[in-house]
């Protein structure tokens, strides 16, 4: 199957739109809505969006409190643990700003531990299939005593979930996170803020 790039582009623009659409219907009637270029906002847009991957973290452990039902806890565990990586990778060319851990946490300190144990299961367990205690598997050859051939059988056993202790760690790294990653909103945001007004003209923003 050949892949449409054209397709990609149109369904990004089409929800760049939608998005743009609902802010006019949610703030139009007392403001003007103008749309920040893409080039002064990165940093903003970067960080809002990392702060609403911890909100959805903080969801994903609430529900995993009451959760029993064994496929929905792993998929909210495994989810947790790839959007946590996520706040500190960033894959584009562009090179979009993250958190570094070096600048957040203190050598030695619980959170940086908490932090070390979430990205070692997102590099070796979530994202990369490595040589962990979380993915144990063994392959057993089966011989039978009297007649019929030998199989080769295959057996695992997998991380589903995380205990309370864990999820009471990642729960206090979050809310540890939250308030660091407000303030750099505030601060990319004051200078997106500035870089408008000092580049444009009211009248080249009415144009937005």
């Amino acid at each position: 199957m050949i892949f449409d790039k054209n397709k990609s582009m149109d369904k990004k623009t089409e929800r760049l739109i939608d998005i743009i659409r609902d802010a006019k219907s949610k703030y139009s009637e007392e403001n003007l809505v103008l749309v920040i270029p893409k080039f002064m906002s990165k940093s903003f847009t970067s960080f809002c969006s990392i702060r609403e991957d911890l909100l959805l973290i903080k969801k994903y452990l609430e529900k995993l409190e009451i959760e029993k039902d064994v496929i929905i806890s792993s998929a909210l565990t495994y989810s947790l643990i790839s959007i946590y990586g996520k706040c500190f990778t960033d894959a584009t060319k562009s090179k979009s700003p993250k958190l570094e851990p070096k600048q957040i946490y203190e050598e030695g300190s619980n959170f940086l531990m908490t932090h070390d144990y979430l990205m070692d299961l997102r590099h070796n367990f979530i994202a990369h299939r490595g040589d962990t205690e979380n993915e144990v598997e063994a392959a057993y050859l089966l011989i039978p005593k009297e007649e019929g051939e030998p199989q080769v059988r295959y057996a695992q056993k997998k991380r589903m979930n995380l205990n309370s202790e864990k999820r009471n760690e990642i729960s206090e790294l979050v809310e540890f996170l939250l308030p660091i990653v407000m303030d750099k909103i505030q601060k990319s945001g004051q200078k997106t803020y500035n870089a408008l007004f000092d580049n444009f003209t009211p009248e080249q923003m009415s144009f937005m």
